[in-house]
C-alpha cells in the first residue's frame, strides 16, 4: 500500500510539473505559429503596453498586459495605439472596438 501511495504520489507530481512548464493551464492560442511559452516570452522582455506578436496572412496579433481593470484598461491600451496611425474611435459593441 505504501509503495502504491509513492507511485501515484510520483506520478502526479511529474504530470504537475508537465502542465507547469509547458503552459497547459493557459487558454489554446489563436495563433498557429508561436507557441503560449513563445507568447509569453514576448510580452514579458517587452517594456510596451502593446505587444506584436506576429503577422499571418493579412492579420496582425497584438497583446496586452491586463490589471484589475480588465477589458476597460485593455481597450484603451489599443485606442492609444490606433490613434497613434491616425485612426479615431467611433463605438464599442461587445469585444470590438470601430475605428475611422
Amino acid at each position: 500500500m505504501k509503495k502504491l501511495n509513492l507511485g501515484l504520489i510520483a506520478v502526479l507530481l511529474i504530470a504537475g510539473y508537465f502542465i507547469f512548464t509547458n503552459t497547459l493551464y493557459y487558454p489554446q492560442s489563436p495563433i498557429i505559429n508561436l507557441s503560449k511559452k513563445v507568447i509569453l516570452h514576448k510580452l514579458n522582455d517587452s517594456n510596451e503596453d502593446v505587444v506584436m506578436l506576429t503577422k499571418e496572412d493579412d492579420r496582425t496579433w497584438y497583446i496586452t498586459r491586463s490589471n484589475n481593470n480588465g477589458n476597460l484598461d485593455t481597450d484603451e491600451k489599443i485606442k492609444k495605439m490606433i490613434s497613434l496611425k491616425g485612426w479615431s474611435f467611433k463605438d464599442k459593441e461587445g469585444s470590438g472596438l470601430f475605428f475611422e
